[in-house]
């Protein structure tokens, strides 16, 4: 469970920490060179926009396992212990068969997508590595649903 936890913070805080600096200075850059110029860089957006696609999957592992997602915390702390318990297992259950329908759709398509070029619309950024990206990032995003479920568990029962 530890391997997977440093996986996941790694990404959340090492990769995003270099995709927030990455886009930041893309965008400062070519509003820079708009000023200067009177014209952007053409692959400018389509490069911030990949960045903020990476940057979120990146970030979503840890965000699960730090219990840092969005929440209706106006309800849940009035919960019985038993209910929360539920409706955690049930989100769980919720965010691991989106995760595992993204991660699904990543593995069959990462594939399809280099063999056919399919690539951003202006510079023709290739999108495999970015769905395939995606795809693990969604992988341990359940891995981390089921180690939190498991962890959750075993010190509810003492162990």
């Amino acid at each position: 469970m530890r391997f997977i936890d440093r996986i996941a913070y790694a990404l959340s805080t090492g990769g995003a920490t270099i995709l927030v600096f990455l886009m930041s200075a893309l965008v400062t850059f070519d509003i820079l060179i708009r000023a200067l110029t009177g014209r952007g860089l053409i692959w400018a957006l389509d490069l911030a926009s990949i960045l903020l696609v990476i940057y979120f999957f990146a970030i979503l592992p840890w965000s699960l396992r730090s219990d840092a997602h969005v929440r209706m915390d106006i309800f849940y702390p009035r919960m019985k212990a038993s209910w929360r318990a539920a409706s955690d297992f049930i989100g769980a259950i919720g965010a691991a068969i989106f995760f595992g329908s993204i991660a699904w759709r990543a593995i069959h398509e990462a594939p399809r997508m280099a063999e056919f070029g399919v690539s951003s619309p202006t510079v023709g950024i290739p999108y495999w590595p970015v769905v395939t990206f995606v795809g693990a990032c969604c992988v341990l995003a359940i891995a981390v649903l089921v180690a939190s479920l498991v962890s959750r568990r075993n010190e509810g029962s003492g162990k």
